[in-house]
């Protein structure tokens, strides 16, 4: 028996790897809270790619 839950961290996180912790590991991907960070960070990484996708 763990004393802490190491998945904890992920909890809130809106990183790449925060994100698919949240998904994958935690279950939290039906989340309204999950789905509005998902879009955020899909939407920021997006801005600074350019129309040839690099």
């Amino acid at each position: 028996m763990l004393k802490y839950d190491p998945l904890s961290i992920f909890k809130g996180s809106a990183t790449p790897a925060g994100l698919y912790a949240r998904n994958r590991w935690i279950g939290l991907d039906n989340d309204s809270r999950w789905q509005k960070d998902f879009d955020k960070t899909v939407a920021a990484l997006s801005k600074g790619q350019l129309a040839n996708c690099s």
